[in-house]
């Protein structure tokens, strides 16, 4: 068979793990060739933050990754943040409708566009967008 008509281009789960999702599936779903995988409203917290994680750092060939609804709190972003700078694939992330309030957006912003040195500025992850955080990168720009 043609390696091309044996990939899985997208990945749904929804609202069928109200407790999160079984690691070692979890794993599977991640390093599978899946171009998208949505695990919208399947009560993932931060048991499941640091797999994904792992996964995210591999760089598998996973463009979009849709986590909407699930239990992420702030330093669950910032765990999914640090995995963003060595990823070259994924160029959406989907966050909304979590648990995640100021310091995860700023870590996850920060992933993104660190302003902070030139060299973080280097070192940011330019190829994704993160869906669902309300502030503005601009608002990295602001000292507090």
């Amino acid at each position: 068979i043609d390696e091309q008509f044996s990939i899985v281009q997208c990945f749904s789960i929804t609202k069928c793990f109200p407790d999160g999702i079984d690691s070692e599936m979890l794993k599977k779903i991640l390093t599978s060739s899946s171009v998208e995988v949505r695990l919208i409203r399947n009560g993932m917290s931060s048991r499941e933050a640091p797999i994904i994680a792992q996964c995210l750092n591999s760089n598998p060939p996973l463009a979009l990754l849709d986590l909407r609804d699930n239990r992420f709190g702030d330093a669950d972003a910032a765990v999914l943040a640090n995995s963003l700078s060595s990823n070259t694939n994924l160029t959406a992330l989907y966050v909304d409708g979590n648990n995640i309030k100021e310091e995860g957006r700023l870590a996850l912003l920060r992933a993104l566009f660190d302003v902070s040195s030139l060299n973080s500025c280097a070192a940011s992850n330019h190829t994704c967008r993160i869906w669902g955080l309300e502030q503005e990168i601009s608002d990295l720009n602001d000292c507090k």
